[in-house]
């Protein structure tokens, strides 16, 4: 006596076609969620004046002029805060 077993073709063709999906999103995934931060030549100097120069003093004096500018971006002004305050630590 032989029992009925159903195909699991169906079941096959689901599992690959999810797997296939999962796989495509997997890959495009970096490409969405690195998003460019705003940046400023100002900011940019400042930055290299900390970490290429090591001179921290001369770095929180550019931070300082970039926070205190009016015409700098809200992004901008928050990680200058953070940087600011990193550079303050490191000093001491």
């Amino acid at each position: 006596m032989t029992r009925f077993l159903p195909t699991n073709r169906p079941m096959t063709i689901m599992k690959t076609t999810i797997r296939t999906y999962l796989c495509l999103g997997l890959l495009a995934a970096p490409g969405f969620a690195q998003e460019q931060k705003p940046t400023s030549p100002a900011f940019e100097k400042a930055l290299a004046v900390e970490e290429l120069e090591h001179d921290l003093k001369g770095a929180i004096k550019l931070y300082e002029e970039l926070v205190h500018a009016k015409n700098t971006a809200k992004e901008i002004k928050q990680r200058t805060f953070l940087r600011l305050g990193l550079a303050y630590r490191q000093l001491g």
